[in-house]
């Protein structure tokens, strides 16, 4: 079978055609990855080193360490530029330079480069298919030549490999930069070729740097393979930067870049139709293979100070994260899987009928209405309906319907003895599933709200069963932590800093909040291709509904990327899983803050792949994905003061939406996560309070309105929505302003939950417009006077149903000029602020 060529293929492509007598290869980063993100980030371990073993003065820390180093080597450079001309420096010229004290302490610059050299080899490794093609390249007859910009010696560099234990096949020669005084950027690759005579277009040289051996090769006229991924072309840098920031503080990314890009390299069939890494892959193993290995090595560390020898991972997420377990970790304890839904746990968990247990069970994304209630116990709807009523709930009404239910005797008997059957099922499953005999019985899973560890906890307890369950979650939501200060057992990986004092509004641009508001790309990641668990039969096995089906092929690609790394680094770094600096709580908000970055600021290309990934109903009974279809046309008016208006409901991912339909959205809500204030990026409107109203008939008082000063674009666009739930409906009145107005009309949508109910105006000439002081001008202007509107008569009166309205308008007051400002000009005043709060935030950082 053919297989799907990679950087590495490509060069032996061109080694096998013949032609090629000579292969040149750059050192670091080509052939050997350090386990961080920096080299100058293994000077804080050598600084650690130093610190450890008392060679350095009492007062000195590893970063004094770092900086003291890094000064050293940038003076030796610059000794050296003044008398070569080219700033290349030998290790024991940099050494030469640290302080005196230490020199003296240490036992001499000798001392101090064999101290050096040996952390280096701690922290160096192989890249695998690199060296693989250098022994092709010597099989195949052709010489093989290291060429590299170091401040190591030749000899100290084949000491490095030979450390390693890297066969390297007999080299044609070995050239670094401190022994020839020039570099890759210079000269240096070219005086090797002319040393040795050879004719450039008979060499190949590989490196990962664009600049140093993507010019010295063209410089030298040589064939150039680049061992690396374009920045332009990833999928965003957020959570690398986030890692990369990591490691320059701690002196490790738990290999994070290496491994990362050794995996792209070799993507094989996980590529594009461009022939670079496909985006979920890219996804896979530099968002979720970090996270989820970071997650992995919790777990195990978590169960061993519980000392268990069995987890119970959740199906569905719960059956990939033990996936990543075993790759990663196979000193973990046993995984015992156990079919769980909110679905079908929640409906087995109702004792007694009280509020809170019906919340647990019918609580779901849509609209609350009668149908979920017959769907979850099986009952007549009729029954339903005599408590709360025919048609869906607005959220508001969420809570008093599930009080009424809870109130009506008949209603909730019958509720009652139907959790009872469904729960005498669930039990015969779990006993099979469960360990009866144990005390203490892990589950895992992503988490969030751990409503079904609540809910599995009340049946066994119920069921008489002595067992306290202990959960282990990716992260907990409000909900979760609620529950835990209730006295639940569980707790979250990622950290969550979300305690804010009484009274004080919590900010939903903090790395948890992102996270919650987006939870499904997570879940989408761990989801394996069965569907959720919607019963237990009979004989107490499981009944799945059939899986979604949405974007199968992309979801498997970035699951094999999060396997792909899991299992490199237990391959090439499994010291790592034993390191106390992947432990801290440092790490993980390092991880916490690469997840949110990437949900918050996606490149195009991974928003519009994960965009159509779907996420389905907690009952199994539809979905829908994360950008859905109509997002584009709803947020190309959006501003960043108003995305509030926008629920879940309507766009799952609003950044993603964002970053696909609307770039000066996307710009806006970057910058108020660096900390710009979202008001001063988008005015109040100029022509004073817009207002959506709702009418019955024969009534002048709205049953439901909303009325405010809406924020305008750099554009003007402005944006007005109200969700209400409704009796009868009239019709529904519009004011775009209270000023004397010109407008232009983008939208007009008036939506019924229920789904009879679907109006769509995007022209103020339609027919179903009715104007009161004012008129259009053309088929998408107006005028309206002072105290003028609009009115969408309905000749069927909408009954009993979930209304959603928008409108999206611009307008300015008549006879007055508003100053437009261009989406280059605001682009730019975005970007501006932006920097400068990163700018600031940082500064407080190094503080």
């Amino acid at each position: 079978m053919a297989t799907t060529p990679t950087v590495y293929s490509d060069a032996r492509s061109l080694i096998d055609r013949g032609g090629i007598e000579l292969l040149t290869s750059d050192v670091f980063d080509t052939l050997l990855w350090r386990d961080a993100a920096s080299p100058h980030d293994l000077f804080v371990a050598l600084g650690a080193d130093l610190v450890d073993a008392r060679l350095v003065p009492d007062h000195v820390t590893p970063a004094d360490v770092l900086d003291a180093r890094i000064h050293a080597e940038r003076r030796a450079r610059t000794t050296a530029r003044r008398e070569y001309g080219v700033g290349e420096c030998t290790i024991e010229e940099i050494w030469q330079r640290m302080p005196a004290a230490w020199l003296e302490q240490i036992g001499g610059v000798a001392a101090g480069v064999t101290a050096e050299i040996e952390m280096e080899q701690r922290h160096l490794r192989p890249i695998e298919p690199a060296i693989e093609l250098l022994q092709h390249a010597h099989g195949a007859g052709v010489s093989v030549a290291l060429v590299s910009d170091t401040y190591f010696s030749s000899e100290q560099l084949l000491g490095l490999f030979a450390e390693r234990g890297i066969e390297l096949p007999p080299l044609f020669d070995l050239v670094a930069s401190s022994e020839h005084r020039d570099n890759k950027a210079g000269k240096l690759l070219a005086h090797a070729l002319e040393h040795h005579h050879i004719n450039p277009r008979r060499v190949l040289h590989i490196g990962d740097n664009p600049h140093a051996d993507a010019v010295a090769a063209h410089d030298a006229g040589t064939h150039f393979v680049g061992l690396d991924i374009p920045h332009a072309e990833r999928i965003g840098p957020a959570m690398p930067h986030a890692l990369a920031s990591f490691s320059a503080t701690h002196g490790t990314d738990a290999g994070a870049s290496a491994l990362s890009r050794e995996l792209l390299l070799t993507a094989g069939g996980a590529r594009d139709a461009g022939g670079g890494p496909a985006a979920t892959y890219e996804f896979g193993v530099t968002v979720g293979g970090p996270l989820l290995a970071g997650f992995a090595d919790w777990i195990t560390a978590r169960t061993a100070d519980l000392g268990v020898r069995k987890v119970h991972y959740v199906l569905r997420e719960g059956g990939f994260i033990s996936d990543v377990v075993a790759a990663l970790r196979p000193d973990a304890p046993r995984a015992a899987h156990v079919h769980a839904s909110r679905w079908v746990m929640g409906r087995a968990a109702v004792i007694e009928g009280t509020p809170d247990e019906l919340v647990r069970a019918l609580i779901r994304r849509a609209a609350f209405r009668p149908d979920h209630v017959t769907e979850a116990f099986d009952i007549d709807r009729a029954a339903v309906t005599r408590v709360i009523g025919d048609g869906p709930l607005s959220d508001a009404d969420f809570l008093p319907a599930i009080e009424a239910i809870a109130n009506d005797e008949q209603l909730r008997t019958t509720i009652v003895e139907s959790s009872a059957a469904l729960r005498a099922r669930v039990m015969r499953y779990l006993q099979r599933a469960l360990d009866a005999d144990d005390d203490r019985i892990v589950v895992c899973d992503i988490g969030w709200g751990g409503t079904i560890q609540e809910a599995l906890q009340v049946m066994l307890t119920a069921e008489g069963w002595s067992v306290e369950l202990i959960g282990l979650y990716l992260m907990l939501s409000n909900p979760g932590r609620d529950r835990v200060a209730g006295g639940a057992r569980m707790s979250g990986f990622l950290p969550d800093d979300g305690v804010v004092p009484i009274g004080v509004e919590r900010s939903t641009t903090s790395d948890p909040d992102i996270v919650m508001r987006t939870p499904e790309i997570v879940e989408q990641l761990c989801t394996p291709e069965i569907g959720t668990l919607v019963d237990i039969d009979d004989s107490g096995s499981p009944v799945l509904a059939d899986d979604p089906g949405g974007a199968l092929e992309s979801r498997r690609t970035a699951r094999r990327g999060v396997l792909d790394y899991a299992r490199l680094r237990q391959t090439r770094l499994p010291e790592a899983s034993a390191d106390p600096r992947l432990r801290s709580d440092a790490y993980r908000r390092t991880l916490l803050a690469g997840l949110a970055g990437t949900i918050r600021r996606p490149s195009a290309r991974l928003a519009r792949e994960l965009g159509r990934w779907e996420h389905d109903d907690v009952g199994g009974r539809g979905h829908e994905p994360l950008v859905p279809a109509g997002a584009a046309d709803l947020l190309r008016f959006a501003n960043a003061a108003d995305t509030d208006m926008i629920g879940t409901r309507h766009v799952y991912w609003l950044h993603g939406a964002a970053a696909l339909a609307n770039g000066e959205l996307a710009a806006q809500l970057d910058a108020v996560e660096a900390g710009v204030a979202a008001e001063e990026l988008c005015p109040p409107s100029d022509v004073g309070q817009a207002l959506i109203a709702v009418f019955p008939p024969d009534d002048t008082l709205a049953t439901a309105q909303v009325a405010t000063v809406p924020h305008r674009s750099s554009r003007g666009w402005s944006m007005l929505r109200l969700t209400a739930a409704v009796g009868q409906v009239r019709d529904v009145r519009i004011d775009i302003g209270t000023a004397a107005l010109s407008f232009e009309l983008g939208r007009l949508h008036i939506v019924g939950a229920s789904g009879r109910v679907a109006v769509r105006i995007d022209r103020t000439d339609d027919e179903r417009l009715r104007w009161i002081g004012g008129h259009p001008t053309d088929t998408h202007g107006g005028v309206l006077q002072a105290g003028g509107f609009l009115t969408v008569p309905f000749e069927d009166p909408v009954v009993d149903d979930v209304l959603e309205i928008d409108v999206a308008f611009r307008a300015r007051p008549v006879g007055q000029s508003v100053r437009r400002i261009t989406p280059r000009t605001m682009q730019r005043r975005v970007r501006s602020l932006a920097d400068a709060a990163r700018t600031r935030v940082e500064q407080l950082r190094q503080r």
